[in-house]
């Protein structure tokens, strides 16, 4: 594997994640319906729900809601803008004020390769300060870079930034356009060990459309989906939630492969080797997350 991979390894602290959900820096007065849909992550956003004009009132706002007594560490994160504009420096120093007392998770836009994840870990990086830093990948560069980009230190999650990738590669924003990207991020995150998550589905009033895109998602390897409303996070979970049937026969699948003392066995009329049995292991993991 590549220098800086984690052997395969989830990071442990974003390997249960299945939804993120954005919620405005600006109307930092949604965070706590934010938290009670059930999202494992909630994401207060300084980039692209925030108009020009109200960058540094929304700054002000997330910097308080931080301190607040509502702030869930283990549950939230803040999207700043771009680390190579004035925006997103203003962000990051802020950000770097805060007492270092608790973790910070911070989801980066616009990577393009590792230099701007030094960038925001260097500037984040004070009092030893715990930091968790989530790559979007919206550019080509980033595309072409994602591999060395998830073996980066502190990255512990690739974001398809799918929005901005069709733009700049001059595609739809259909799935089969996005095919190539989606598969070359989910090889990139296995390659560094790291979580993947998907582009948010835009059409709000379709909860059977987030559901279906989500499932496509998952099985394709991703381990998450972002969400911009609230009604959104169930149909994520439910993709990302293993069936009763599923997780019956990882089940049944385990113990048939330690009786057998390991090694290749024949379970159900199907061959079972190493690789099937900690895909079954992924399988129960998962079944375990919280509804």
């Amino acid at each position: 594997m590549h220098e800086g991979s984690r052997d395969g390894a989830r990071h442990p602290g974003t390997s249960w994640w299945r939804s993120l959900l954005f919620v405005p820096g600006s109307r930092t007065d949604r965070y706590p319906k934010g938290l009670g849909s059930g999202a494992d992550l909630v994401c207060v956003d300084l980039e692209d729900a925030v108009a020009p004009g109200e960058k540094d009132s929304a700054r002000r706002s997330v910097l308080d809601l931080i301190q607040g007594a509502t702030w869930r560490a283990d549950r939230s994160a803040v999207r700043v803008n771009p680390a190579r504009l004035e925006a997103g420096g203003d962000d990051l120093a802020a950000l770097a004020s805060l007492p270092a007392a608790e973790p910070l998770t911070v989801v980066v836009p616009k990577v393009d390769g590792p230099s701007d994840v030094e960038r925001v870990r260097d500037a984040l990086a004070t009092g030893g300060r715990e930091v968790t830093l989530v790559a979007m990948i919206e550019t080509a560069r980033g595309l072409e870079n994602a591999a060395s980009i998830a073996g980066m230190p502190d990255v512990s999650a690739l974001f398809l930034g799918a929005v901005d990738l069709a733009a700049e590669l001059g595609c739809s924003l259909e799935w089969d356009a996005l095919l190539y990207a989606r598969s070359r991020l989910v090889h990139a995150a296995a390659l560094g060990g790291v979580s993947v998550i998907d582009v948010p589905y835009l059409e709000l009033d379709d909860v059977a459309g987030v559901g279906a895109e989500a499932r496509d998602v998952a099985a394709l390897g991703f381990t998450a989906k972002a969400a911009i409303h609230p009604r959104q996070v169930e149909p994520i979970h439910d993709a990302f939630r293993p069936g009763p049937d599923d997780v019956a026969r990882a089940r049944r699948m385990l113990d048939a492969y330690h009786r057998a003392g390991g090694g290749v066995i024949s379970f159900e009329g199907a061959m079972v080797d190493r690789p099937v049995v900690e895909a079954a292991r992924r399988t129960l993991q998962r079944a375990q997350a919280p509804r």
